[in-house]
């Protein structure tokens, strides 16, 4: 069984192990800016090392690893990025979210992303399937996905202005007749 962690550093035992990069490295020797750690039945299989871009936030900004259909998925910064579990050498699909990552909510056939302003959906290829339209502008949460339904709320009024949406989960149009 395969796990995850997304950590700002790793022990020793990491060090030797396939190391994929993604990101900006800016210059040679500089130090990533976080990790993504995949093990194998407990025992360390490869590495992400993530560099950050001059216009991304720092390490502490919202972030989240999963595996989910045979992808290693890490949404950090402005992306989301989808690692091929067995591909060899690895493949990374990127996806630009545009603002702020949020959060991941799945599905049995799809990965729905929050950014700071709007909600993706993914396919289960890792493939884009649709994008909201603006939702917010400083934050997006996701509470459920109900009978086709996505229901969430965005921020509009910072700090606490939220108000709930409605979207449906096969197309990303909003819902009136939901919300």
């Amino acid at each position: 069984m395969d796990t995850v962690a997304l950590s700002g550093t790793f022990d020793e035992s990491w060090a030797s192990v396939e190391a994929l990069r993604i990101g900006n490295p800016s210059s040679s020797g500089r130090t990533p800016d976080a990790f993504a750690l995949v093990e194998r039945e407990g025992s360390p299989h490869f590495r992400v090392d993530l560099y950050r871009g001059p216009e991304e936030f720092g390490v502490d900004a919202m972030h989240e690893v999963v595996i989910w259909s045979g992808f290693v998925v890490i949404g950090i910064w402005e992306h989301v990025y989808f690692v091929d579990l067995e591909a060899n050498p690895k493949i990374v699909l990127e996806f630009n979210l545009g603002a702020y990552f949020d959060e991941m909510k799945s599905t049995d056939d799809r990965l729905l992303v929050a950014s700071g302003e709007r909600v993706f959906s993914f396919d289960s290829n890792g493939r884009p399937e649709w994008k909201s339209a603006q939702l917010g502008i400083d934050g997006i949460v996701i509470h459920s996905v109900e009978a086709n339904v996505v229901l969430g709320a965005g921020e509009w009024d910072p700090p606490g202005g939220w108000r709930p949406f409605a979207l449906s989960a096969t197309s990303g149009e909003v819902r009136r007749d939901a919300a």
